[in-house]
């Protein structure tokens, strides 16, 4: 992708003549984010279901990324609205609204037939499915390895305990410290990358370390305000997860049977889902924008070129009129001196602040999973805010109690029947 190819600009005119269909009022509007706030929290609480999540949020994610440079572009201030812009061709048209969770795209009128409306219908879940599997796999690559780390340092801990293996004591202990640490170099990458992918389109370009590196030491500011964000979501989950050890010590929940105690784990769970949702999806809508921003500027400024963006960044862009190159206003003397030396030592300061806050989340992660122990390790390879979106931590032996106890409960089918006494040869 250059400027010299012959690609056709869009031809932008009045809002009306671009728009297909009628904007939704207010109260439309109203009502199905909050019946699509309700089904994503309720997703939320599968293992399985929560792969949808993560794609609806990456579509949500790239229509941020639009619409943060629709605000930038020039269009803006000739009347052109964000709708306008993205129904004015197929490629961004499904961006005007928020992603849906099952139907698919609206057919044109004039292709509408039996088979196209059966397409519509659980064409957004195929969407969704699509987007979502290769930045959950992706995401994966780069978290799985801490995660196996702290596995492995766990099992150890426990061998040690057991056998009396005082010698190999150091084991754990640095095993555990090598998974924060690879952790932690991880998180200050992986919001860049994920709404890069989400951007682009392209799971491949998950995987640009030269340019994500450039961007992230270029604003190291926005890294840093990002990461605390992220970070806190991370720490509201870890409370979270700590309330069923916690439910043991408290009164009126202790005296409960094992389905009464099942049913209000879920619905407390339940009800945790819908605040920590839109947490999750407010945290990828914040990481989007401040890509979009990032990458803008460094293009319009010369720190990347065109064959460095995503084809559909490309052409999002031109559509814009944001390829047109910006030079950076001059400064006066002391405020360049300024801008040097926060180049110099704001990027050490930015380095260490990111170090520090998630190195810190490591280190509640390690104390969290200590205090309340999941099944199957769960509590090590998977994060809700950073991997998967699972907020159910109901523990499953309180299943399985609850499962007995209705056992229990049930009425025999039959009477056992009566062994016969054995006859006598007595005279």
């Amino acid at each position: 992708m250059n400027s010299s190819e012959t690609t056709p600009t869009l031809a932008l005119v009045e809002p009306s003549a671009r728009v297909t269909t009628a904007p939704p009022s207010r109260w439309s509007r109203l009502t199905w984010g909050g019946l699509k706030w309700v089904v994503g929290s309720l997703l939320s609480t599968f293992l399985v279901l929560s792969v949808v999540v993560v794609g609806w949020t990456a579509r949500a994610a790239r229509r941020e990324t639009l619409k943060t440079w629709w605000r930038r572009s020039p269009v803006r201030t000739r009347g052109v609205s964000f709708r306008s812009f993205t129904e004015a061709q197929a490629a961004t048209s499904e961006f005007s609204n928020w992603p849906n969770w099952l139907l698919g795209p609206r057919p044109e009128p004039e292709s509408r037939t039996v088979r196209t409306r059966l397409q519509r219908f659980g064409g957004g879940l195929a969407r969704n499915l699509r987007v979502g599997v290769p930045m959950a796999f992706n995401t994966a690559v780069l978290t799985l390895p801490a995660g196996l780390l702290w596995s492995v340092a766990w099992f150890a801990g426990w061998q040690n305990s057991f056998n009396k293996g005082y010698e190999h004591a150091w084991f754990g202990p640095t095993v555990f410290v090598l998974g924060m640490l690879l952790f932690t170099a991880t998180m200050a990458y992986l919001p860049w990358a994920q709404a890069r992918q989400a951007s682009t389109a392209d799971w491949r370009r998950f995987y640009d370390f030269r340019l994500l590196g450039r961007l992230i030491r270029k604003h190291w500011l926005a890294s840093v305000g990002l990461a605390l964000v992220w970070a806190a979501a991370c720490g509201a989950v870890l409370l979270v997860k700590l309330m069923p050890p916690l439910a043991q010590y408290i009164p009126q929940l202790a005296d409960l049977s094992a389905p009464e105690a099942l049913e209000v784990s879920h619905r407390f769970f339940a009800l945790m889902a819908l605040g920590l949702f839109p947490l999750y999806v407010a945290i990828r809508l914040l990481a989007a924008r401040i890509y979009a921003q990032a990458l803008c500027t460094a293009y319009q400024t010369g720190g990347i070129t065109e064959e460095e963006l995503g084809e559909a960044e490309w052409h999002a862009l031109r559509r814009l009129e944001l390829l047109t190159p910006q030079p950076r206003p001059e400064r006066k003397w002391f405020l360049r001196l300024a801008r040097w030396l926060a180049t110099r030592t704001g990027q050490v300061s930015a380095a260490a602040a990111l170090f520090l806050i998630w190195f810190g989340l490591s280190f509640l992660v390690v104390v969290s999973e200590f205090v309340a122990k999941t099944e199957l390790g769960r509590g090590w390879w998977n994060q809700p805010m950073i991997q998967l979106p699972w907020f159910d931590y109901t523990p499953n032996r309180l299943r399985e109690a609850a499962k007995a106890s209705e056992g229990e409960d049930r009425p025999p089918l039959s009477p056992p029947p009566q062994a016969s006494e054995p006859k006598s040869n007595a005279p």
